[in-house]
Order: structure tokens, then sequence, then C-alpha cells
């Protein structure tokens, strides 16, 4: 998961123009047949480009795994920090 958001994550160009760095924290639900859902930030980094990027690279995961209790497959809640920096 964290390769995938690594390789398909955007910095916003009018961040990285103006050398703004910040941190968002998304939550989100993979449902029982393993799709993102539910996508929405929990903690903001003031910068609305970061929000929208975050959001975006979160809907667009692959299918996964469903989560699996001993009644079949269930819904997992995720919270996931999402760092945006300069080097």
């Amino acid at each position: 998961m964290l390769e995938f958001i690594m390789l398909n994550i955007i910095y916003p160009q009018s961040e990285k123009e103006n050398g703004i760095v910040g941190s968002v924290y998304v939550e989100f639900v993979i449902d029982e047949e393993g799709n993102p859902t539910e996508v929405k930030i929990a903690r903001t980094s003031g910068s609305r480009a970061f929000d929208e990027e975050a959001i975006r690279v979160i809907k667009s995961m692959p299918q996964w795994t469903p989560g699996k209790n001993c009644l079949g497959n269930v819904k997992v809640k995720y919270s996931l920090p999402i760092h945006f920096k300069l080097n």
C-alpha cells in the first residue's frame, strides 16, 4: 500500500513552487469486496491541494484482500498519514 502511494502521489505544483510541506491524515474503509470507500480527511495539513491529492490517491488504490472474521469478509477502517516533503 505504501509503495503504491509513493509511486502514485503527485506533489501539487502550486505547493511545490511555494515550498509548502505538510501532512494529511486520511481515513478510509476497505469494504467487503476489498475496495477503498468512505475516504475522508481526518486531519488537514491546511493545504486544500494536499488534501485533494491525498483523497485522489487513496480512491485510486487497487482492490485489496478484504478483512475476514469467522463470518466471512468484513469492512476494515484505516487511518493513514500522508506526508508531503520537498527534497
